[in-house]
């Protein structure tokens, strides 16, 4: 994975979030811990991306505190497939 080392905040927040979005390439389910250790960065800053990817529609809650890539087509619709779990804090 590349090193995440964009000097502008809005392009650093992309790169995180392109960043985490392969961690769920290699793995089913992640929490905020597990992104947080993959690629070096704070877990309150795997827990935000996590929860605006969800909240997006590009991962779905998983329960547990874990998430998982959406695989239905509805990702690609407006609300993606949001889960009817409220995000959980981390």
């Amino acid at each position: 994975m590349p090193a995440l080392t964009e000097d502008s905040p809005g392009l650093r927040s992309v790169s995180i979030a392109a960043s985490v979005l392969d961690c769920f390439a290699a793995h089913a389910e992640l929490g905020a811990t597990q992104v947080a250790r993959e690629l070096g960065v704070a877990k309150s800053t795997a827990c935000r991306m996590l929860s605006a990817l969800s909240a997006g529609g590009l991962l779905d809650r998983a329960g547990g505190g874990r998430y998982r890539a959406c695989s239905s087509s509805a990702c690609w619709q407006p609300n993606g497939c949001r889960s009817a779990t409220p995000p959980a804090r981390c």
